[in-house]
């Protein structure tokens, strides 16, 4: 699960286009820090109840596929100067995510129904 965590940072931090594209891209980049943290909102609301969990990341990640395309089609554009200038900007956003989601990631790694779901989110964010 901490992988899952990493790749959707990742996913976030590789979502600009370009420098002469930045005002349209950075729109891009904030939409996947704040997908990012309502799926933080989601993990951690329902740490208590893994299968609860699972259908709520799924029907998210279905709610959100064409983002996590948009944020995809972006990704591999990006210079080390880009994903540098990204972590700046949004890295404490990111963390504070990934910190928050822990929790319930670690209660509910084994059950069926978040596997699916992460493996779901994990594919539409590639």
């Amino acid at each position: 699960m901490k992988k899952l965590v990493l790749l959707a940072a990742f996913v976030v931090f590789a979502s600009i286009a370009s420098p002469r594209a930045m005002a349209a891209e950075s729109n891009i980049a904030e939409q996947a820090v704040a997908l990012f943290e309502k799926l933080a909102n989601i993990i951690d609301a329902d740490k208590a109840d893994c299968d609860k969990m699972g259908n709520d990341v799924s029907r998210f990640a279905d709610e959100n596929a064409a983002l996590l395309a948009a944020i995809r089609a972006h990704r591999e554009k990006l210079t080390p100067e880009q994903k540098k200038e990204l972590e700046k900007k949004y890295g404490d956003r990111m963390r504070a995510a990934v910190q928050k989601m822990m929790p319930g990631i670690m209660a509910c790694s084994k059950n069926d129904k978040v596997k699916v779901a992460f493996d779901k989110f994990r594919d539409l964010a590639r």
